[in-house]
């Protein structure tokens, strides 16, 4: 399995070098008439076309399967099933010959992250002012009213607003 990472990093690099080259050789259609270049192909290295080869669903699933797997709890930002992931992928990385590139944070580069946790009533319930006792309306949240909030503030409280309807309903009869 380490042998199909190590692999696996060399086929990426060289897929990144065919990128770069092929970048190189664009024409700017604007500097005048085209001179065509003659390329020719040629035979891939030995170790690209065994890289190739090894890049199967097999290869790839043991990967894939850890790392979307129950253990690191859905990889939410800040979470510990997050900071297990990274350090899944840290020692996968470094077991394939990489490097930390991230100077003196590591692997890691710091990014501030925010995060907004709403909770909406049970019931909301709406009135028209100076209406007369029992034409208000109360909406069970995710029966009858889905909202949130994505204010980046302590605490946030809605009191007397008005309300806006903004989405739609669809209603499937079987």
């Amino acid at each position: 399995m380490r042998y199909a990472l190590s692999t696996l990093a060399r086929f990426s690099g060289w897929l990144a070098l065919g990128a770069a080259v092929s970048a190189g050789c664009a024409h700017d259609r604007t500097a005048g008439p085209a001179h065509p270049v003659a390329l020719t192909a040629s035979a891939p290295p030995p170790e690209v076309a065994a890289a190739a080869q090894s890049i199967t669903a097999d290869a790839l699933h043991g990967w894939i399967a850890r790392i979307a797997s129950d253990a690191f709890q859905g990889r939410g930002p800040a979470t510990p099933g997050d900071r297990a992931a990274r350090a899944y992928l840290q020692g996968e990385l470094a077991a394939m010959g990489f490097e930390p590139g991230a100077g003196a944070s590591g692997w890691e580069q710091p990014v501030p992250l925010v995060s907004v946790s709403s909770t909406m009533p049970a019931i909301w319930s709406f009135s028209r002012p100076g209406s007369s006792p029992g034409t208000s309306v109360a909406l069970k949240w995710w029966d009858d009213y889905i909202a949130g909030n994505g204010a980046q503030t302590p605490d946030v409280t809605v009191d007397n607003a008005e309300l806006v309807f903004a989405g739609y309903g669809i209603e499937a009869r079987g």
